[in-house]
This record gives structure tokens, C-alpha cells and sequence, in this order.
């Protein structure tokens, strides 16, 4: 996902520079510099006002990203396509598609969004953010209950060999305290079973969230390899105390995303089919 990330930021800062140069600096437009060298024709007029060739095209790239993007739909209900690709892999792609269509749309628009085209670009945005959601909630279900526990096991054991490699004297019942630290720092604790939806949610966001910015707490004259499995014991650990909350969070969110989804599409066809009449496109 990471990729498509940074893919993401590097078309978005190439068309946000493009949109100013035409419109403040022509000199420095890339597109500009194509037409004078002849490979753009010179009939075509780069502008990025509404129904112009520059706009037209990003409202197509964008409308076609958001057609593409339901080939991950395809990938999970079709028999023929299930041996194509990992799943995740197409989610990734999925939402990819679902970022940068509303990206060129939003330029498209001119930077504004108004009338129907924004009823449309807001759903999308509705659809966009609820999409990743989701796919935070499918990282949380997708490994089964009985491979989080093997994941566990294993890293408990791998800890208890490094310890006693290590020679360090330790307390059971220390050691059993530091784990339980780790876990509430990543956002789960034992009674997560029966935690409420919301809070289950919340409280695995806030702890990933800590541990992209600061390691796991863990005594200092504790080997330095210590401290992954500290964080891989307590992970699967959170994840298998709170799979079956994420499990029906997948239930609602289907129940959410699908209805703006279709919104979305009606609003952008109805779009495109008034402005090929009424303003002859």
C-alpha cells in the first residue's frame, strides 16, 4: 500500500503544478512546453476552466478510475478470478483507484465542487474515507483466530529464548507485567472480548497509531531483539481478543459503503449525461 501512496502524492503534486503553471506560469507547464514542441496539437486549448480539453480529460481519467476500481468486487465474487492475485493485493488497488479518481474529479472541477457534480464529489469522499476504514478493519479479520494464537505461542517462546540466552534473571511475574503494558499500549487488555464496537475500533487505532512512534516498553538490560517479539505477541494478541468485534464492524461497514457507492455512480452518470446535452460535449 505504501507504493501506491507515494504513486498517489507524485501524480497529485505533478497535476496540482501543472494546474498552477497553466494558469500563473505557462512557461514552466510541462504540457504547454508538449504543445510548442508539437507532440500536444496546437487546436487544443490548455485551460483548466470547466468543459475544456485539459478538464474533460481529468473528469474521464477520474470516472475511469472509479469504473476500474470495481474489478476488486469482481476479484471476490467470480470463481474464475479467485486464483488472480492475493486479495489484499487488489484491495490495495482498490482503494488506490477509489484516492486518485476523486483527486483528478477534484481538479476536474475546477477546485470547486458545487451543484450536482458535488453532491457526487462529496459522496465520493463519503465512499473514500469509509473505503479506508474498511480496509483497516479487513487487516484486523484477516488472519484466523487459531493462526493468531500459533503466532502468539511462537513469539512467547522466541522471547523465552532470548531471555535465557541472554542469561538475565527473570521474574515470571515481571515478565507477565511488562506483556500486559505492551498490550494496553497497543490498544488492546482482556476484557476486550466484550468491549463495545466503537471502543474495540478506537482504542487498535490509537495503539497502532503509538507504535509508529515509539517502541515498546521493555527493561533496558532486555536484549534489543526483545522488543519484536514483545510487539508481535502483543499485536496478535489484541487482534485475537477482538476479532469477532471487528468481524461484525465488517457487517456494518458493508451496510454503510455500498449505499454511497451506488449514490456516487448515479450522480456522476446523471453528470455526464446532462453535460453531453446541454452543453453539447
Amino acid at each position: 500500500m505504501r507504493v501506491y501512496v507515494y504513486l498517489w502524492a507524485i501524480i497529485t503534486v505533478f497535476v496540482g503544478l501543472e494546474y498552477w503553471a497553466i494558469n500563473q506560469r505557462p512557461q514552466l507547464s510541462v504540457l504547454v512546453f508538449l504543445q510548442r514542441a508539437g507532440i500536444i496539437s496546437q487546436y487544443i486549448t490548455l485551460s483548466t476552466q470547466p468543459g475544456r480539453w485539459l478538464s474533460l480529460w481529468l473528469g474521464w481519467f477520474g470516472m475511469g478510475l472509479m469504473i476500474i476500481m470495481n474489478v476488486y468486487s469482481l476479484r471476490k465474487r467470480l470463481d474464475f478470478m479467485k486464483n488472480l492475485g492475493r486479495l489484499s493485493h487488489w484491495l490495495n488497488f482498490h482503494i488506490f483507484c477509489g484516492i486518485l479518481g476523486p483527486t483528478f474529479i477534484f481538479f476536474h472541477c475546477g477546485l470547486k465542487v458545487r451543484g450536482l457534480v458535488g453532491i457526487s464529489f462529496w459522496s465520493m469522499i463519503i465512499s473514500l474515507s469509509s473505503g479506508i476504514i474498511g480496509r483497516y478493519i479487513f487487516v484486523q479479520i484477516s488472519t484466523q483466530k487459531r493462526d493468531l494464537t500459533k503466532r502468539t505461542a511462537y513469539a512467547l517462546e522466541r522471547l523465552n529464548t532470548i531471555l535465557e540466552k541472554s542469561r538475565i534473571s527473570i521474574d515470571p511475574e515481571k515478565k507477565q507485567r511488562i506483556l500486559k503494558i505492551n498490550l494496553l499500549r497497543v490498544g488492546g487488555h482482556e476484557s476486550q472480548i466484550n468491549q463495545g464496537l466503537l471502543m474495540a475500533f478506537f482504542s487498535a487505532l490509537q495503539g497502532d497509531l503509538r507504535i509508529l512512534f515509539t517502541a515498546p516498553p521493555i527493561p533496558k538490560h532486555w536484549p534489543h531483539t526483545a522488543k519484536s517479539y514483545v510487539l508481535q505477541y502483543s499485536l496478535d494478541t489484541r487482534k485475537s481478543h477482538s476479532l469477532e468485534n471487528f468481524e461484525s464492524m465488517m457487517g456494518y461497514w458493508h451496510t454503510f459503503h455500498f449505499p454511497f457507492a451506488i449514490f456516487m455512480y448515479i450522480a456522476a452518470v446523471i453528470h455526464i449525461i446532462s453535460s453531453l446535452i446541454f452543453l453539447g460535449i
